[in-house]
């Protein structure tokens, strides 16, 4: 648990509450179709929800106000929050939900913010997938005296930034333009291309006001950036902080879900680990290889857990069964299974009986596997979903219980139960 206040000679009773904005919705579809029935911030990882990481985070950085943004199942949200121990007395952090269905960007929910005059002085503005271990007290005391691949240009003296360019992984960009006129007022700059931008933004108080005043801006960075570092109108400056020796990633497609979770079983984000417990009924402890086990796990003598490994409470994994780098819900029940390279989740109540599971695939909760099953890399089952017996899922298979007709890209299946079962393809 973060404190509440840092140490320092001014008296932080007379200060205005460091308040931080988080967006509990991440306006896309990566995630379906689990997301059509939980939300992003709600998923698991590593065990632990991922609001949990970002709510540490800002507990460690002094922040004492949340507004959370939702827009999507914001009902689960708000009754996972009164749940947890962010609702209790002593939690050192005020969440305030506002529930914005009608937003379909980062823009709106910055206009909507605008609309309620919520903010009172310099905020923190992440999304509620953002896990990291930085401190910032240093970035926010620069700020107050002043992700993905992207081309920096930096002031050399005052880490001005003075162009930014989003960099495509696909088609290679080969060049960057420049506008003349910013070497005119700084004549010594530095270009990056080797920094991870983790999106985490330290907004003074007039940031909303600039969104409702520019309606057309939806995305924080190619459209406010930009709109900031071209526009002579504006006459406002950003700043850039760069970070070496802490860690920062937002869990914003099944790619970095994947990664982010390597890292945490790899110690990556310490001191934000499984064994940590950030939830108050969390029991994991630290095993050699990486292994981190919760109690009550049934072990067979003769199944084998390589490295990176998480297990969930009152798991069942039975004889002959081989698991690496691969994460395991709470009361699982494992029959007979190889999980080879790499099982990104698996949820709580699912049943798995002599199936093979390959590379980077998820499983839901309450998700069955019955005999002779097979699931290719890069497979998502959402909750509740039955396969087999005797099924293999090509690659990059999506199925779902859930009815949702306007995202139905191919043709329903109708199980023996009576349910639809609805396949997506990326």
């Amino acid at each position: 648990m973060g404190p509440t206040t840092k140490s320092s000679g001014r008296n932080l009773e007379s200060e205005t509450p460091l308040q931080a904005v988080v967006l509990a919705d991440s306006f896309n579809e990566r995630f379906r179709p689990i997301t059509l029935e939980k939300p992003r911030c709600l998923l698991p990882l590593c065990n632990t929800p991922l609001i949990e990481y970002t709510l540490e985070f800002l507990a460690v950085a002094g922040v004492q106000e949340v507004i959370l943004f939702c827009r999507e199942h914001a009902d689960q949200i708000k009754a996972y929050l009164n749940s947890s121990k962010w609702a209790l007395a002593y939690s050192p952090i005020k969440i305030i939900p506002i529930v914005t269905p009608e937003a379909r960007s980062v823009g709106d929910a910055l206009r909507e913010l605008d609309t309620k005059q919520l903010i009172d002085s310099d905020f923190i503005l992440v999304s509620g997938d953002m896990v990291s271990n930085i401190h910032l007290e240093q970035i926010l005391e620069a700020h107050r005296s002043i992700g993905e691949s992207s081309i920096f240009v930096l002031d050399s003296e005052t880490n001005e930034c003075v162009h930014y360019e989003a960099v495509e992984a696909f088609p290679r960009k080969r060049r960057m333009v420049m506008d003349l006129e910013i070497f005119k007022s700084h004549t010594d700059v530095q270009i990056f291309n080797d920094l991870i931008d983790c999106q985490i933004d330290i907004c003074s108080v007039e940031v909303p006001a600039l969104f409702t005043e520019n309606f057309d801006y939806q995305d924080i960075r190619k459209d406010f950036v930009y709109g900031i570092l071209t526009s002579d109108l504006l006459g406002k400056t950003i700043y850039c902080h760069t970070i070496k020796d802490a860690y920062a990633a937002r869990v914003k497609s099944l790619q970095t879900y994947d990664a982010i979770s390597k890292d945490i079983l790899s110690r990556w984000t310490y001191p934000i680990v499984p064994d940590s417990n950030l939830q108050e009924k969390d029991s994991y402890e630290y095993m050699r290889g990486q292994i981190y086990k919760e109690k009550n796990v049934v072990l067979s003598r003769s199944c084998v857990l390589g490295e990176k490994v998480l297990i969930g409470t009152e798991t069942e994994i039975a004889e002959n069964t081989k698991i690496t780098n691969s994460v395991i819900g709470r009361r699982v029940r494992i029959v007979e299974l190889i999980l080879k390279i790499l099982l990104k989740f698996q949820g709580s109540n699912v049943t798995i009986t002599g199936a093979y599971i390959w590379d980077d695939s998820i499983l839901a909760n309450g998700v069955v596997l019955e005999e002779n099953v097979t699931i290719n890399k890069g497979c998502l089952l959402s909750f509740d979903v039955v396969v087999g017996p005797n099924i293999t899922l090509q690659p990059y298979t999506k199925l779902s219980t859930h009815v949702q007709t306007s995202q139905l890209q191919d043709e329903d299946i109708d199980d023996e139960q009576g349910k639809t079962l609805i396949q997506y393809r990326e």
